[in-house]
């Protein structure tokens, strides 16, 4: 079963292994914007995000759902934050970072929280640097927590929760970027590049960081076509990279790699998009949602097989 975002009233949206769509029971909080989700062994959790655009929206809630799409409310993160990054490890679900105000005042987290398959939470060593939105992936038994907030920092937690350092990023991310798992690899895209005067604009890269099993960090040409705001998804043996770009016209490439890192292009989307979210399911994977601008959103699901 994979579980999708939620839809207008509030309810989770899940789709089985033959594709049928259906609906779980709402979050009580959580049901808009910023939002983690994660797997720890049994369930799905969902932690923190916002309900509205106030600092005081921001909420610390976790949610659980099971395979029957069961919701239980799990211990609540130690603070209310958005914008946390999430990964999965041995049945367990780590939330990191995260932005406990609007971006105006922008009071970033360094907390870790580690929740296991009982939903009991434990608190993992902070973030070696307080940020939100860092990218994420697992990758040789380690979970990797790479930039975010306008920085290049890769923090690399254990299944013991000890925390070490890998390799700095290429280049600095923010929220625009993707991340994804394939294989040996764990890829980062960095499309950010930030100016002498500290302002970051997301211009697009078509080059990756790409970190082996043993942390070493090589940089290579995965992307047809320099973007950001894509969406990463992994089949079978494949990650594919579905949509994204920074400003109008928008693009619909799906780039697909595979586990020896070779490049290809895969069908395209059917219209120019950024923004989407995925989930793999059985032998699929779900490209959802998405839209040409913030006013444009989209309802139609793509569906691509290995």
């Amino acid at each position: 079963m994979a579980y999708g975002s939620f839809n207008s009233g509030g309810e989770a949206l899940a789709v089985d292994t033959t594709l049928k769509v259906s609906g779980a029971a709402a979050d009580a909080k959580a049901t808009g914007d910023a939002l983690a989700g994660k797997a720890a062994a049994s369930h799905a959790l969902f932690a923190g995000g916002a309900n509205g655009t106030r600092s005081t929206d921001i909420v610390d809630s976790v949610d659980a759902y099971s395979a029957s799409l069961t919701r239980t409310a799990a211990a609540t993160l130690s603070g209310k934050r958005k914008w946390i990054g999430a990964a999965s490890l041995e049945g367990r679900a780590f939330f990191a970072g995260g932005a406990s105000t609007n971006l105006n005042s922008n009071t970033k987290c360094a907390n870790v929280e580690v929740y296991n398959g009982t939903l009991t939470r434990t608190a993992a060593t902070n973030l070696s640097v307080a940020r939100y939105s860092p990218l994420t992936a697992t990758i040789g038994g380690r979970v990797l927590f790479a930039g975010g907030d306008f920085t290049k920092v890769v923090d690399v937690y254990s299944a013991s929760l000890t925390r070490t350092a890998a390799a700095d990023l290429s280049r600095s991310t923010s929220g625009g970027d993707a991340s994804i798992a394939v294989g040996n690899y764990a890829i980062f895209t960095s499309g950010l590049v930030v100016g002498s005067d500290g302002v970051g604009s997301f211009v697009g890269n078509t080059s990756c960081d790409v970190y082996n099993a043993s942390l070493t960090k090589t940089t290579v040409t995965l992307l047809s076509v320099a973007r950001v705001y894509m969406s990463a998804g992994t089949v079978g043996d494949y990650a594919l990279f579905a949509g994204g770009g920074s400003n109008s016209p928008y693009s619909d490439v799906v780039d697909a790699c595979d586990t020896s890192l070779t490049r290809t292009t895969v069908t395209a989307l059917d219209y120019p998009r950024r923004n989407l979210s995925s989930a793999t399911v059985g032998d699929y994977l779900l490209f959802a949602g998405g839209g040409r601008d913030y006013d444009d959103p989209s309802s139609v699901v793509f569906v691509y097989t290995a």
